[in-house]
């Protein structure tokens, strides 16, 4: 007997394992680029900070009295996120099952060179960076049973983790329209790669289809097993950097420096929302069954519209003294326009005894 599966979900939360980040690197970006940058608080709209400029507002590269720059670094990036059972008091931490999602090391490559009022360069940083791993017997790899949830419920074996990694590679541009003036461009090529061990307990999941934001038949599946506990997705590997899924995309900024007095400059960028396609891997979709146990089916997982929001940065910045700089930047993240929701979709063919 043959019989195809799809399921598109329309997931109605940004996972929780990427939304417990906001506080420190706004989920989908670092808190700065490059080591002047993260030196002063992540701040780069109005002053240079060396060939990362281009990675906030490439018309401060106009600011530099060099010819050229290299720039050569890496961040280390590692989690420590802690989740708690509201009903158990139960914690797990992501630090005591760490395999492939941290620490690892991310790139910062870049390089400058100016020509005349024109200053030219181009780079590869990591935009994002983030991941947790919980391993498989905490309290989040249990399925629902009864009207507790994950208090009641029956440990599955599966993990609950993540991974999701975002390069930029920024082809940039500056001129110097005159001595208080600069603007500048850059368009970035993009690629995301994202790790989801995830397990969808069956309360969640029936919320999910009563509001209309799930479907497919792999939920008509699912309502024939005798005791169902919930749905597993795993797509996922253990690399250092290739992941689950992942795809390629664009995007780009622009960017304006003024000198509003010798000493105080005025910088405001503005960053696209990034244009991907459909991040694409091999997965595997698991039924959560108390009676026959985990039914596992392979197939094809693909993610939808995971776009990066645009990004707004003004910035100010006053040299007191030779040695000494304060600078004040304000972001504004346009999350509303990018990811409300996370689209999931999943095909397979298999055959049956």
């Amino acid at each position: 007997m043959r019989f195809k599966i799809f399921n598109k979900c329309i997931i109605g939360l940004v996972l929780y394992v990427i939304s417990c980040y906001a506080i420190a690197t706004e989920g989908l970006f670092l808190e700065g680029f490059g080591a002047i940058s993260r030196g002063m608080g992540g701040t780069a709209a109005s002053h240079y900070v060396g060939p990362a400029s281009m990675m906030v507002n490439p018309a401060t590269m106009g600011l530099s009295d060099t010819t050229g720059e290299v720039l050569l670094g890496f961040d280390l990036i590692t989690t420590d996120i802690s989740a708690t059972n509201l009903g158990t008091g139960e914690k797990v931490s992501s630090s005591t099952h760490s395999h492939n999602r941290g620490p690892y090391v991310a790139p910062q490559i870049a390089f400058t060179s100016k020509v005349s009022n024109w200053t030219f360069g181009a780079g590869m940083f990591a935009q994002a960076g983030v991941g947790v791993e919980y391993g498989e017997s905490s309290f989040l790899s249990r399925g629902d049973i009864g009207e507790t949830g994950y208090a009641a419920g029956a440990d599955t074996g599966l993990e609950n983790a993540s991974r999701l990694f975002i390069l930029d590679i920024p082809l940039a541009a500056s001129f110097k329209v005159n001595d208080d003036l600069s603007v500048g461009a850059t368009l970035d090529a993009k690629w995301t790669g994202l790790n989801l061990d995830y397990l969808f307990g069956s309360k969640q999941l029936g919320s999910l289809i009563g509001d209309g934001r799930a479907s497919g038949s792999l939920l008509g599946l699912v309502g024939t097993l005798p005791d169902p506990r919930g749905v597993h997705i795993s797509v996922s590997k253990n690399k250092e950097v290739s992941s689950g899924v992942d795809g390629w995309g664009y995007s780009g900024r622009l960017g304006m420096a003024y000198k509003v007095t010798p000493k105080t400059n005025l910088g405001i960028s503005y960053m696209f929302k990034s244009k991907m396609n459909d991040l694409k891997g091999n997965g595997t979709v698991t039924a959560v069954d108390g009676i026959v146990g985990n039914i596992p089916i392979e197939g094809q997982v693909r993610v939808l519209d995971f776009n990066s929001p645009a990004k707004l940065d003004v910035g100010v910045s006053h040299q007191f003294t030779d040695k000494f700089l304060v600078a004040l930047d304000l972001s504004r993240v346009f999350w509303k326009d990018a990811l409300k929701d996370i689209k999931v979709g999943f095909a397979s063919d298999r055959r049956r005894c």
